[in-house]
């Protein structure tokens, strides 16, 4: 929730009033937070939705993926690369799509950031002088 996130330490509806406002107003006033019942519900699920989400996709790369990783970072076409590794051009073109997807990457470049990040630069050297 945007205004969460954004430092709001409650939030409460329009239509509340009474002893709904009072304790909103409280608790705040207390250095706590107060979020109306049927937000709380929303919050709940987006935190959880975000969750399974996240479990969903691993960033975990395959032996595979890092393979292609490696020679794409050595700036290798697909087409090469699906020699070296004796795969189809395809089959190249599908791991680094799905590459690319897994860990956000629109670009080489995006790739290159990703790998120096993860201490991935060693590793895949080690992979390409290793052949």
């Amino acid at each position: 929730m945007p205004l969460l996130k954004a430092g709001a330490s409650g939030f409460i509806l329009k239509k509340a009033v009474g002893a709904e406002l009072i304790s909103a107003i409280r608790a705040i006033a207390k250095g706590g937070s107060f979020l109306y019942p049927s937000v709380a519900q929303k919050v709940i699920e987006q935190i959880q939705g975000q969750n399974q989400a996240e479990r969903g996709q691993s960033k975990e790369l395959t032996q595979r993926e890092r393979e292609v990783l490696a020679h794409i970072l050595r700036g290798e076409t697909n087409r090469q690369i699906a020699h070296r590794l004796g795969l189809s051009i395809k089959t190249v073109e599908w791991h680094r799509g799905n590459l690319m997807e897994k860990i956000g990457a629109k670009s080489v470049a995006d790739l290159v950031r990703y790998a120096l990040q993860h201490d991935l630069a060693i590793w895949l050297d080690s992979q390409l002088t290793s052949e």
